[in-house]
């Protein structure tokens, strides 16, 4: 009997010490990411175009007109060359030369040490395209609604091809094919793969809405990309086909889709950050912002880096979409970031190309105890089921003698 009474004693104990735990805190250290401003360089306008790292030298357009070659380490300007409209392109280098398109219909080839123009190309119109610059060519489109491929050394035209809309998107050249984006300016755009060394069309795909895709992407066969219709497209990048789709709630813009391990990352004008499963289209998890999402994520590291019209600039883990933390700008961050040794260079709507570098911490974080009061409760239990048939077979042989 005493042995009974002991262990309904440590029961009644123990539930008594979990009712506490349920309402305790623990403090603890947990490591945690922070971003800080390392530098940032104020040009004359907004700063849509994605910044490009080359020899430590960052190179960025600006709706100022120039094109911008800044230390890396500091920010400082190197030099700047100007043209004679917005540059809403993003830079490509290549063994030393910065390709960069301009609204005043022209690309240009811009030595990477000095600035020093080396050639240009006169367009129809205008150039929000960014170039990809492939085995010696440069690819671009114009809204004269050309797609060019020119001679890297030299700027002479290797070919072009009419698409009849306007060409607002960027190329991405794989496997023999060039895939670019384009839009009649109404409610039809078109994705088209072209063979890269005739302009040749091989197929396109019709969606009913702009493809600004800056340069879509192709993983395991799939060339994916998003459009003005509010959907993303994953389609067989040899022929064309759709496989699935996958509908937001608003335009999916200028960005680009990215592909890393079976994922794909994107961006939405609903305010969300989206990562669906690349064979099927299902989304795995989804992140609100407080702006529209129009910069192309970047993945490093399991974590993604992208940028929203609330002015901020979020890392999200990769694999749950929960924030790690976010840096506020003064504008729209619409420039997609490039992630280098730890820091991460873009550009804002403030008119400012920013650097910030990432660096852990220790802080205190407390975490909720239920999950040891349950454990506690559940041994609690345990005790009372040994305990209470021995307290009862004891009251029933006393009654029995008794009778």
């Amino acid at each position: 009997m005493r042995k009974s009474v002991l262990v309904l004693l440590i029961a009644v104990i123990l539930i008594t010490v979990s009712a506490v735990l349920i309402t305790t805190y623990l403090p603890v250290l947990v490591e945690v990411q922070e971003a800080y401003l390392k530098w940032k360089f104020a040009t004359g306008a907004n700063v849509l175009s994605s910044p490009t790292l080359y020899d430590d030298v960052v190179y960025v357009g600006s709706f100022d007109t120039k094109l911008y070659g800044l230390n890396a380490s500091n920010g400082g300007e190197i030099w700047e060359f100007q043209t004679h409209g917005p540059i809403y392109s993003s830079p490509a280098v290549r063994e030393g030369i910065v390709y960069v398109g301009s609204m005043d219909a022209i690309l240009y080839a811009v030595n990477a040490t000095d600035g020093t123009e080396i050639w240009k190309y006169q367009a129809g119109a205008g150039i929000e395209s960014s170039p990809s610059v492939c085995e010696g060519i440069v690819y671009f489109g114009a809204s004269d609604h050309n797609v060019y491929a020119l001679n890297a050394s030299s700027g002479l035209l290797e070919w072009q091809y009419y698409t009849q809309t306007f060409v607002s998107g960027s190329p991405s050249v794989f496997d023999g094919i060039v895939y670019i984006g384009s839009y009649d300016g109404h409610y039809h755009g078109q994705l088209h793969a072209l063979n890269v060394t005739t302009g040749q069309k091989l197929w396109e795909f019709d969606t009913a809405g702009e493809v600004g895709t800056l340069h879509p992407q192709v993983y395991e066969g799939t060339v994916y990309f998003g459009s003005w219709d509010n959907n993303v497209y994953a389609l067989n990048a040899r022929t064309g086909e759709r496989i699935w789709n996958y509908t937001t709630g608003d335009h999916i813009t200028g960005l680009a889709p990215r592909v890393q391990d079976g994922v794909v990352y994107f961006g939405s004008c609903d305010f969300e950050v989206y990562a669906l499963n690349a064979t099927d289209g299902e989304k795995i998890w989804s992140y609100r912002t407080d702006g529209r999402v129009q910069s192309t994520p970047c993945i490093l590291n399991e974590t993604i880096y992208v940028g929203s019209d609330d002015s901020n600039i979020y890392a999200l883990d990769a694999k749950t979409g929960l924030r790690h933390w976010n840096f506020t700008t003064g504008g729209a961050v619409d420039s997609s970031t490039i992630v280098d040794n730890g820091t991460i260079y873009f550009g804002s709507g403030d008119g400012c190309v920013y650097a910030l570098e990432v660096r852990s911490k220790w802080v205190h974080d407390y975490v909720f105890l239920v999950p040891i009061s349950s454990f506690i409760v559940f041994m609690s239990c345990v005790l009372l089921v040994f305990a209470i048939p021995k307290k009862v077979a004891f009251a029933t042989s006393s009654w029995s003698s008794l009778i």
